[in-house]
């Protein structure tokens, strides 16, 4: 994805954190609430917003690679990382500061 549609995609899971106000969480997957239309063509199985603010986008059972979104909550640099899965090394997709350290 290029950078502005990243930045996109960081709007969209940030409107659905306002949306559901400080203390909410908004569960969307197949056992919950549709995934939102918006996320739909980036092949997201689950998203979670709220407590993990993160895209699902597959993967075995303890095993999926995630999307995950820092600082929605506007308290922290605004970045979306790529958890590729559990035996690989994450990356930085996204950022509009200077490069995040990942854990």
């Amino acid at each position: 994805m290029s950078p502005e549609a990243l930045e996109q995609l960081y709007a969209q899971m940030r409107a659905i954190r306002v949306s559901i106000g400080e203390f909410g969480v908004g569960r969307f997957g197949p056992a919950e609430d549709p995934v939102p239309a918006e996320f739909q063509g980036i092949g997201a199985v689950f998203v979670d917003v709220g407590d993990l603010d993160r895209i699902g986008m597959g993967g075995c059972f303890d095993d999926k690679a995630a999307l995950i979104f820092l600082g929605l909550d506007g308290q922290d640099t605004r970045a979306i990382i790529l958890v590729p899965g559990e035996w690989q090394r994450n990356e930085v997709l996204w950022s509009d500061s200077p490069p995040v350290r990942v854990r």
